[in-house]
């Protein structure tokens, strides 16, 4: 759209237009705003759409829905967008009034505005979100965990997920609501929730300083990521069975069959493997058994005259492999400075290849 068409449809965004004529420059902007035509619509004149359009937003208090959906579909396709919205309107201090009621609809379309706008620039939307609305973290939690299945909620835990990505978060969520939400994992009644819990853990596991936390005494942590691993037809030995967490010994579950769920807390027990503490821990509660179980379980079929495969540890494909070869070697067999804390700052670590059933 030329600047002087955008122009003048920008001075048609206003609570002072005729109400037939605003609705239709609105409806508009409904029809384009998830194709690029809404994006350079919205940026063109130095934002003079975007602009009128936050504007509209504010002063009209309510029946914003067309508005909510244009600019949740705009955000979705552009960051320099999203970045304008947070930066150059009210419009994450009205989204949180508006959700931190968690009813009607508006509230679903605020919430589904402000996942947007975290995904793109999750510690902006928190420095603004949280002068608003402190206990965010707190409140969050406590919806996800409720019965109520309100849809609102899913979209407070995406951002949620996307806030876990700043490190201040993570450690607030690892020392005071981890435990809260480990349930969820278990659930099955609320996929998006178990999905959002799944995420918010696997992000824990990226900080060292988190897995003492993590990997405490009781086991709750440990127990919720492997029992969606682990399955009652597990073939394991007594003295392999006496060393897993207590909960998780003689297991009655059913393996998890969703391999991108599998694949994220094997992706999580894979962070863990940062540090030595943290690799011990994980050798004495036996996770290698149930690794080995579950890469039984879940290979491709091979041709049996076919020599055994290599285990590809450094490959990013092969986590599951990487992780059991982190696992199955006494760390002075790792090619690994026993005196390094962390080996995150080596990068994707390498060990030497070892083939498969090597004890």
């Amino acid at each position: 759209m030329s600047e002087s068409a955008a122009s003048e449809l920008a001075q048609f965004l206003s609570i002072r237009t005729r109400p037939d004529v605003l609705q239709a420059a609105v409806s508009y902007l409904v029809q384009i705003s998830a194709k690029d035509e809404g994006v350079q619509l919205f940026t063109t004149e130095d934002f003079k759409v975007g602009r009128a359009l936050c504007q509209l937003f504010v002063e009209l208090g309510g029946n914003r829905s067309a508005i909510f959906t244009v600019l949740t579909n705009i955000v979705a396709g552009s960051a320099e967008v999203a970045n304008f919205v947070v930066n150059q309107s009210e419009l994450v201090r009205r989204c949180a009034e508006v959700c931190d009621k968690v009813d009607g609809k508006e509230c679903l379309l605020a919430a589904k505005l402000l996942a947007n706008l975290s995904t793109h620039f999750p510690g902006k939307v928190y420095e603004k979100l949280n002068d608003i609305w402190p206990r965010f973290v707190e409140n969050a939690v406590d919806l996800l965990l409720k019965s109520d299945s309100h849809e609102a909620i899913d979209y407070l835990g995406y951002v949620l997920v996307n806030f876990s990505h700043i490190s201040k978060v993570r450690k607030e969520i690892c020392s005071a609501y981890m435990k809260k939400f480990l349930p969820l994992i278990s659930q099955k009644d609320k996929p998006r929730r178990r999905m959002i819990a799944i995420d918010i853990i696997r992000n824990l596991s990226f900080d060292d300083e988190n897995h003492t936390a993590l990997l405490d005494a009781d086991e709750d942590f440990l127990t919720a990521v492997l029992s969606p691993l682990a399955d009652s037809n597990d073939d394991l030995e007594d003295d392999e069975i006496s060393k897993l967490p207590i909960r998780l010994q003689y297991y009655d579950g059913d393996r998890e069959t969703d391999a991108g769920i599998r694949q994220k807390l094997i992706e999580t027990l894979y962070q863990l493997c940062a540090t030595k503490a943290s690799r011990e821990v994980l050798r004495s509660k036996g996770v290698y058994y149930i690794l080995r179980e579950l890469d039984k379980a879940t290979a491709e079929p091979t041709d049996p005259s076919a020599p055994p495969p290599k285990m590809k540890l450094t490959d990013q494909e092969h986590t599951l492999h990487a992780l059991i070869g982190m696992l199955i070697r006494y760390e002075a067999d790792l090619d690994i400075d026993p005196n390094l804390e962390s080996i995150r700052s080596l990068g994707e670590p390498r060990i030497t290849e070892i083939t498969e059933g090597e004890e």
